[in-house]
């Protein structure tokens, strides 16, 4: 597996993450021995119960967890990057427009179905790992330039969109969590990645 790949995957998980509840496919993904290693070693601390509770058990009250930082009306998380960053007070304001724009000029279609706006986190989580695709898929083929400028537009939209906010979302989720639980800890190992992948998509090659 590419490092691109690697990345990849990373963002689509923390995709997943974020726009819905884990169903127990994804849960079982989790729980799988090498994924749970390569957390454990990015500093992802899941408990003890996240390894050995039953799945159903487990499906139900992450679900519950989900609610109660991103649903709930009293309170809630709303990740969104002009919230979050104080740009707007209401959704659909012109953050929301600039990130769109932002992904259709690059060919990145958001699906319809999905119910997210533009600059919900998981939404941009997402177009980091069709980029982070972009990239594996041109290196494999031997296209370098293309590989370079999907390196460039990963560079761009972390340092004008999701590097400015990432670290600020994860706080929000951690307040409400109360400092633990499962998205607490995710949110953080995201603000991380999110941040090292910043610094090291921004450094030049030549000094990696």
């Amino acid at each position: 597996m590419t490092d691109q790949t690697a990345r990849a995957e990373t963002y689509a998980l923390l995709s997943a993450l974020f726009d819905r509840p884990l169903d127990c496919a994804g849960l079982s993904a989790l729980r799988d021995p090498q994924m749970s290693a390569a957390l454990a070693a990015a500093g992802v601390d899941l408990s003890p119960d996240f390894a050995k509770l039953d799945i159903g058990i487990l499906r139900e009250r992450l679900a519950i967890e989900f609610s109660d930082i991103f649903v709930n009306p009293v309170g809630k998380i709303m990740p969104h990057e002009g919230l979050m960053l104080g740009h707007e007070e209401d959704l659909s304001g012109a953050t929301s427009d600039m990130v769109a724009r932002f992904m259709a000029e690059v060919g990145y279609r958001l699906p319809p179905e999905s119910g997210l706006l533009p600059d919900h986190i998981a939404v941009e989580l997402a177009f980091m790992a069709d980029l982070a695709r972009r990239e594996a898929a041109a290196l494999a083929s031997g296209a370098a330039e293309t590989a370079a400028e999907a390196r460039r537009i990963q560079c761009r939209f972390l340092q004008t969109h999701l590097g400015r906010w990432s670290e600020i979302c994860a706080r929000h989720v951690a307040e409400r969590a109360g400092g633990a639980g499962f998205y607490a800890a995710i949110s953080a190992f995201m603000a991380d990645f999110v941040a090292e992948d910043m610094a090291r998509l921004t450094t030049p090659k030549s000094e990696s």
